[in-house]
């Protein structure tokens, strides 16, 4: 029992960081969408900052992929 609960604290710690960082990028996202809203030519420079940055938030690791909503279903179940 005790495990159990100093796991569940571990788990909404690391969910409490996520979401934490999660804000972060979704707060640089939107400033980078005002950006190319008031200057749209900003985001035409290949080679310019708001490009660098949005590849960034938008890369994944050749790794990562979605769960599969049906095998996450079936192992709750």
């Amino acid at each position: 029992m005790q495990e159990n609960a100093a796991l569940k604290e571990t788990v909404t710690g690391l969910e409490r960081e996520r979401d934490f960082y999660f804000s972060k990028l979704r707060d640089i996202e939107l400033l980078l969408q005002q950006a190319v809203e008031a200057d749209p030519e900003i985001e035409k420079d290949e080679d310019g900052l708001i490009k660098h940055i949005q590849a960034i938030l938008y890369s994944t690791e050749v790794s990562f992929s979605l769960p599969d909503s049906k095998a996450k279903l079936t192992s709750c179940l």
